[in-house]
């Protein structure tokens, strides 16, 4: 199947292909079964939303940290539903949805510090208990034993920190590099010279 024949990126059918010859048999079904799924998904997130506002008064942070977290599921989905709906928009939805989940590991860094009372408690209470680095998947290795303290903490952030913007540094490159699949961009330059 050539790609200007299916008139998408990759080979994908853009939504003028789709609004007038419609899906593929074989898409129907699936699409239907993963649309209900994420209805009944952005449910429960909205049910534990609720449930979750009703018992938490105390801490905004707990709270919102606690949301971001769990709305990492329903984004996915959202996110490669509506991918399988407009597929020339996938790799646009598969950005958002990594992004997001990056950032997920700093409001999971930022719940932990909120339910110890902060960074300065935490190092108060940990300081000196010594952190096995020998954990899995690193079990097999003689890994040293370090102990707690302020500085491991802005490490373990500088690490989340990291992992975030390499994850948008790669998916920004991706889209760039993806963006019209359709005109072969390497093998164009090579029959150029």
């Amino acid at each position: 199947v050539s790609t200007q024949s299916t008139g998408g990126e990759g080979g994908h059918p853009s939504v003028s292909d789709i609004l007038t010859k419609g899906y593929p048999k074989e898409w129907i079904f699936l699409i239907i079964a993963c649309a209900i799924f994420t209805v009944v998904m952005m449910f429960f997130f909205i049910k534990a939303l609720l449930v979750h506002k009703k018992y938490s008064t105390k801490h905004t942070m707990q709270f919102l940290c606690t949301m971001g977290i769990l709305f990492v599921y329903p984004l996915y989905a959202l996110m490669y539903v509506s991918g399988m709906i407009v597929p020339r928009a996938n790799s646009k939805c598969t950005f958002i949805a990594e992004t997001y989940e990056s950032l997920s590991l700093m409001f999971f860094l930022k719940l932990m510090l909120t339910y110890m009372g902060g960074k300065k408690a935490t190092v108060k209470s940990l300081e000196g208990t010594k952190v096995h680095l020998n954990a899995p998947p690193l079990c097999w290795f003689p890994l040293p034993t370090i102990k707690f303290s302020g500085c491991f903490i802005l490490v373990n952030e500088l690490f989340v920190l990291q992992l975030i913007v390499i994850e948008l540094v790669m998916g920004y490159v991706d889209l760039l590099m993806n963006m019209d699949k359709s005109k072969s961009y390497p093998a164009a330059l090579v029959e150029e010279r």
